[in-house]
């Protein structure tokens, strides 16, 4: 297996583990669009960087559970990354605004949004097996605001 090909892979299972978070979150909160910030997603991943090509990976990855995703960029690298299991609103204005307005009118448009704050990997792996096994509620969980 070539490295590219071992990077890959290993990228796409942390995305899943990751898409598994956000679907539990997304549910526990009400909302249909999540939002990831740059910041939040780089220490989740435990990366500095992050290539243009990780971020169509991680919305590819993401596909079969939010099917809709728009990077937004912010002085000529992306900012964050908004997630959505519907149709963003036709003609929404994605112009320049901070997450906190562009959430809100999202809001207001009848797309239920927010912004999602990632424990680390460790935290999410932990709490998504002690949910699965019964030995938690998901209330109790870290998906929950």
């Amino acid at each position: 297996m070539a490295s590219e090909d071992f990077y890959r892979d290993a990228a796409r299972r942390t995305h899943r583990t990751l898409g598994s978070y956000l679907v539990q979150w997304a549910w526990t909160n009400l909302v249909d669009c999540v939002v990831v910030e740059r910041t939040s997603y780089l220490r989740f991943v435990d990366l500095k960087i992050m290539p243009t090509k990780r971020v169509r990976w991680f919305t590819d990855d993401l596909q079969s559970i939010f099917s809709h995703a728009v990077p937004r960029r912010k002085a000529g690298k992306w900012s964050s990354i908004y997630l959505s299991r519907h149709q963003f609103p036709p003609g929404f204005p994605w112009g320049s605004m901070s997450t906190k307005e562009r959430i809100k009118k999202l809001n207001n448009a009848g797309l239920r949004s927010a912004l999602v704050r990632l424990p680390d990997d460790k935290t999410v792996v932990e709490a998504m097996a002690r949910v699965a096994a019964g030995l938690e509620d998901f209330g109790d969980a870290p998906w929950s605001t």
